[in-house]
């Protein structure tokens, strides 16, 4: 049983992740008597139906080891290079679902639902070639909100 500040687990499950992907997890849970007087609570994650004190969720090991390949991949410059057009597209798609609110079509027949994206798409154009010859340039590179404020 696993031991995080001295506590033994009350239940350990393997379960599935979500529908898309299924893959194997292992749940472990702690009882939540024995963590409400815990000086270590506030470091912990709370739990949504107030049943168990704490809960970890663990990938199996052959998973974990390909999540964390697959992290230090993308810090390296041939993988930002192979995904640099993909920064450009995703953002087109967000300014897209933002300024026109085509997240879901309105329309029932494909047909109409056509017109309506490809509307969508001549007014996002339009946008910029408006923004372009008001002197708003697209940067080269995004920076967040956050980092802007200085907050990442």
């Amino acid at each position: 049983m696993s031991r995080p500040a001295g506590q033994t687990s009350v239940s350990w499950a393997t379960t599935r992740s979500s529908r898309r992907t299924r893959t194997s997890l292992v749940q472990i849970r702690f009882d939540a008597a024995t963590w409400r007087d815990r000086p270590l609570k506030s470091r912990c994650t709370t739990a949504g139906n107030g049943t168990w004190g704490r809960a970890l969720t663990l990938r199996e090991p052959a998973q974990r080891a390909a999540l964390q390949q697959r992290r230090r991949e993308q810090d390296t410059d041939a993988w930002r290079a192979r995904h640099r057009p993909r920064a450009g597209i995703e953002s087109t798609v967000c300014q897209i679902v933002h300024r026109t609110h085509s997240r879901r079509s309105r329309y029932r027949n494909a047909a109409t639902t056509r017109l309506g994206r490809c509307l969508a798409a001549t007014a996002i154009n339009l946008i910029r070639i408006d923004a372009w010859h008001q002197g708003h340039r697209p940067e080269t590179t995004r920076t967040t909100h956050l980092c802007r404020a200085g907050l990442r």
